[in-house]
């Protein structure tokens, strides 16, 4: 019987450092980006911290109606922030102004770490 595949010695020697090379590839492709998952992390807590800012803001004024709240507002009533996000203005009432709010860890060339939420409650992302 004729053998169809003869391996030589020199390919023998080769053949291990062509797997472990491939190896090595499928490790470097298929390993997570840590940076990516930490950033969609913080424009999670960004998110869910504007949210809760904003229903905080409908229920104050829904005892108010005339009222405004303001960020003196929001830390008079207790309401807590993930860590890093930072209130960079507060003035909502029922027909006028936003909420605006940073995450200090989402830095970067063309970063959308900052977020706002108007009185109808419409959010947007912005540097």
């Amino acid at each position: 019987m004729k053998k169809i595949f003869n391996i030589s010695e020199s390919t023998s020697i080769i053949l291990p450092f062509f797997i472990v090379g491939l190896i090595v590839l499928a490790v470097i492709f298929l390993t997570p980006n840590k940076k990516h998952s930490y950033s969609r992390g913080y424009k999670v807590a960004l998110t869910s911290d504007l949210k809760n800012a904003y229903t905080f803001a409908q229920a104050y004024l829904s005892d108010l109606p005339d009222g405004r709240a303001t960020a003196k507002t929001l830390k008079d009533y207790g309401i807590r922030l993930s860590p890093g996000v930072i209130v960079e203005h507060v003035s909502i009432s029922k027909t006028e102004g936003n909420i605006k709010l940073r995450h200090e860890k989402l830095t970067g060339e063309g970063t959308l770490s900052r977020a706002m939420v108007d009185f109808e409650g419409t959010i947007t992302y912005y540097p």
